[in-house]
């Protein structure tokens, strides 16, 4: 008689997955595969589940250049990738053929979010771009930041975007005005740079990750409606770049950082609940 299948303990190592010759820069679940992209302007494709190689794509463009790949994002049956010579190049998630090469950026793509049929790049021009899911059209330019967009968070009608101008702008849509934002400062000396913003699962919360111009990395939670800052957490020694939220649970989410830390905190109290390095 076989023994019952064991599920994973909470916190417990599952699988690791080699491939890349350099930094990997980002990844995203795509179906039942992950695609990651590298410095070296490669994205590898393995299985979610085995951990399995699938096959390797080259970005065209400057394969070598330092930084090449900086954001995936699957969209519908395509996967756009952002990269640091401001293009946005799109494949086919099925045949992993590119499909279109979207140009407009002046500088690197950082970071790529969905709206409603539309897919929003922020950028090292400063700007916000926004594009027509299917076509690639673009439909919209948003300014407002006075330095590098490093990342974005689309939810009903609202657009929260990070900077390295210190600040963590809110933008809405007036049917009279057009898109207005408001700026929420992420330290009172000025200098920090944001790196994450997430929600919650029930949008109570938005969580943002940030260091300041020392390089000591924090985190500050907002309340998802009024844009009041909740928290300010400094548990992490380096810099943040992975933040997670619950599925299900509005109050939990998951960081990590460049100083081996893994860390789930309760956003409601401001504390860390566990913590792995």
């Amino acid at each position: 008689m076989s023994s019952p299948k064991r599920e994973p303990i909470v916190g417990q190592f599952v699988k690791e997955i080699k491939g890349h010759l350099q930094r990997v820069q980002c990844m995203d679940l795509v179906g039942e595969t992950v695609w990651s992209g590298s410095s070296h302007g490669t994205i590898l494709i393995h299985n979610a589940t085995t951990g399995e190689y699938v096959s390797k794509l080259q970005a065209p463009g400057k394969a070598l250049e330092e930084d090449y790949i900086v954001c995936v994002k699957a969209v519908n049956t395509f996967v756009w990738c952002g990269a640091s010579d401001g293009t946005i190049n799109v494949f086919s998630s099925l045949s992993g053929e590119c499909k279109a090469q979207l140009l407009g950026h002046t500088g690197s793509v950082n970071c790529l979010a969905l709206g409603r049929g539309t897919v929003w790049s922020g950028s090292g021009d400063k700007s916000i771009r926004c594009w027509d899911a299917e076509s690639g059209k673009l439909l919209k330019i948003l300014t407002g930041h006075t330095n590098w967009v490093r990342c974005l968070l689309v939810f009903d009608g609202r657009i929260w975007s990070g900077s390295d101008d210190s600040s963590i702008r809110v933008w809405h849509h007036d049917r009279a005005t057009g898109w207005q934002s408001r700026a929420l400062p992420l330290s009172e000396s000025g200098g920090a740079k944001a790196t994450m913003v997430c929600w919650s699962a029930d949008d109570r919360f938005v969580i943002g990750a940030a260091h300041d111009r020392k390089e000591v990395p924090f985190l500050k939670v907002w309340d998802g409606q009024s844009g009041a800052v909740l928290h300010t957490l400094a548990q992490h020694r380096l810099r943040v770049f992975v933040m997670d939220p619950h599925p299900t649970d509005s109050r939990i989410f998951l960081s990590a950082g460049y100083d081996g830390q893994v860390i789930i905190w309760n956003a409601e109290a401001g504390v860390p609940l566990w913590q792995h390095r």
